[in-house]
Formats: C-alpha cells, sequence, structure tokens
C-alpha cells in the first residue's frame, strides 16, 4: 500500500533543514505495547510512547510506493518485551509504525503511517 503524506509531515519533510524524526510503535501484544525510538518519552495523539533502547532500519519503497519490510531491534534489557515474548506468540504480530516530526508532535495527524507483521524473531 503506498504511503499517503499529510500535508504538515509533506512540508516538514521538504524543507531544506527539517526538524528530526521520531518512530513510534504499537506493538499489538496483550496487553498492546507503546515504544519510542528516542531519547525520550514521546506524547502523540494522546497516547505514551516509552522510549526505549531500540533501533530500525530504513524504510525501503517500491517505485510504485509500497513498503516490504524493516528491521527492529529492542534491547535484551527490556524485561516487559521479554515478558510478552516468553508469554506469548510473535510470530505474525501486527506492529504499527508512525514517522513524526519532533516538532509536529502536536498535529496528531502530521505522520507517515506503516503496519507490519513479525515474521521472524532473532
Amino acid at each position: 500500500m503506498p504511503r499517503n503524506l499529510t500535508a504538515n509531515y509533506r512540508d516538514e519533510k521538504n524543507k531544506l533543514e527539517s526538524a528530526s524524526i521520531i518512530r513510534l510503535f504499537k506493538i499489538y501484544t496483550t496487553p498492546a505495547v507503546y515504544y519510542a525510538e528516542y531519547d525520550q518519552d514521546v506524547t502523540f495523539g494522546g497516547q505514551v510512547y516509552t522510549a526505549i533502547p531500540m533501533s530500525s532500519t530504513a524504510v525501503p519503497e517500491t517505485s510504485s510506493g509500497e513498503v516490504s519490510s524493516i528491521t527492529i531491534t529492542i534491547g535484551a534489557a527490556q524485561q516487559d518485551i521479554i515478558a510478552i515474548i516468553q508469554n506469548q506468540e510473535m510470530i505474525d504480530l501486527r506492529v504499527d509504525m508512525l514517522e513524526v516530526f519532533a516538532n509536529n508532535l502536536a498535529d496528531q495527524n502530521a505522520y507517515v503511517g506503516d503496519t507490519f507483521f513479525i515474521a521472524t524473531i532473532s
């Protein structure tokens, strides 16, 4: 599915020097967990995303704008995600990723979002 960019997101993206991008993740475990790939907790759209040591790869797009997959690495010290992994089947679990510019956090519509499903855990 092609990525749809809101006006505020597109305007910031097209600046010569834009603000930093924050990636926010919702992992559909029971209960769902919300993580921020950032150095501090982030509130976006009324939801608090907890900053954790994590990294994600670039989002590859095809010529038609479709996204195939990314790799997310979560620090081993995250006891809550370890507990979730031990108690739930994670393969095929849905993960929503939002990219938002740091200076657009007040605008809950200024993001680009992608949905992925966990294929492997290592």
